[in-house]
């Protein structure tokens, strides 16, 4: 039998089968189901982040038209009504759980650091949230204000692996010291974040890791850093005294990363426009774009690739349904876009 691997089922299976069957079974995601299962959930919204499309009615017509890839992605049938259903019923926890599997897999095997703009060895992790508005309509559970929907991603962001290692997504008028107690802190990891974070029982915990008190008993240090460019004087707060202030001031500056983790997910992933209106949906959809961006920034540490996270999510979502490794789909872009032209080739365009 031909053996076809596409781009999107290599990219699923990322993700431990076993792993993955047994988050379901606890979840009852299969009970009483027979055609449209979870694992396929998965397969059909991986394909809806990566290829952009806008709509159920885009999707389901997108593979319906490529009916033959069906078997080798485990489909049997597609349809609105079982992918609506699957969207509201599936528990968002089995892609929450699955995200976390994912990445402590991807830190095992050492498939991700992809930052070298620090010296010192300590893990430097940025902390930010970001809104997503929705229709309340349709949302009705996600009431913000009062004629507002939305939701909010309170995340740790690993600024030197360049990928989220904590989401907690609530609704959007709750305040982002409110979550501040449930992000993981590490001993000896560096955090930063802009100055609506600034809680002083937050900093004791991120200092003595975990201990809580009504005020931040030690000293801290205020640096100045004059931006010429911009003729303005930045001040930051810190309990770290040996790194230098140029240092400090740098990352500061890296917590930018956390911002454009947020856009590249709401611009060049779907998590602006949904599926399905539940809150299960919501969740299920925000999961998997997570899982997406955790798998393409895993395959480009493992490559070693100097495409950026857009080009490489453009060159995967043009292939997405071909048969060919991603692996060797961007070594051999690379390679073809970056070789010098040989002498015959020169010669060709000198004559042209």
């Amino acid at each position: 039998m031909l053996q076809i691997k596409t781009l999107l089922l290599e990219m699923q299976q990322k993700i431990s089968g076993y792993y993955f069957k047994k988050l379901v079974n606890r979840y009852n995601g299969d009970k009483g189901i027979r055609i449209f299962t979870t694992k396929n959930l998965l397969s059909l919204l991986l394909y809806f982040h990566i290829s952009g499309k806008k709509s159920i009615r885009d999707v389901i017509l997108s593979l319906k038209s490529k009916s033959k890839l069906w078997y080798h992605l485990g489909l049997k049938s597609i349809s609105r009504n079982n992918l609506s259903y699957a969207l509201k019923n599936r528990s968002h926890k089995i892609f929450e759980e699955s995200f976390y599997m994912l990445l402590n897999k991807s830190i095992n095997e050492k498939g991700i650091g992809l930052d070298k703009r620090f010296k010192f060895k300590n893990p430097l992790k940025a902390i930010d949230s970001s809104t997503i508005s929705l229709s309340l309509n349709l949302f009705d559970w996600a009431k913000f204000r009062k004629t507002k929907g939305g939701i909010k991603l309170h995340t740790l962001y690993d600024i030197k692996n360049q990928i989220p290692e904590f989401v907690n997504i609530s609704n959007a008028k709750r305040n982002d010291m409110s979550k501040c107690f449930t992000y993981p802190i590490i001993k000896n990891s560096i955090y930063t974040m802009d100055k609506g974070y600034i809680y002083f029982k937050f900093f004791q915990k991120i200092n003595t890791t975990g201990t809580q008190q009504s005020e931040y008993p030690d000293s801290l240090r205020v640096i100045r850093y004059y931006d010429k460019e911009q003729q303005t004087t930045y001040e930051y707060i810190t309990n770290n005294f040996k790194l230098s202030a140029k240092t400090i001031a740098n990352i500061y500056k890296a917590r930018w990363d956390i911002e454009l983790f947020f856009k590249s997910i709401k611009q060049h992933l779907k998590i602006k426009t949904f599926l399905g209106t539940s809150e299960n949906a919501v969740k299920t959809q925000i999961w998997i774009a997570l899982i997406s961006f955790l798998v393409i920034q895993y395959i480009r540490f493992k490559t070693k690739t100097s495409f950026s996270f857009l080009s490489s999510l453009r060159l995967i979502k043009e292939n997405i349904l071909t048969n060919i490794s991603i692996y060797r789909l961007l070594s051999d872009i690379q390679r073809i876009s970056f070789s010098p032209p040989t002498k015959l080739e020169r010669q060709l365009e000198l004559n042209f």
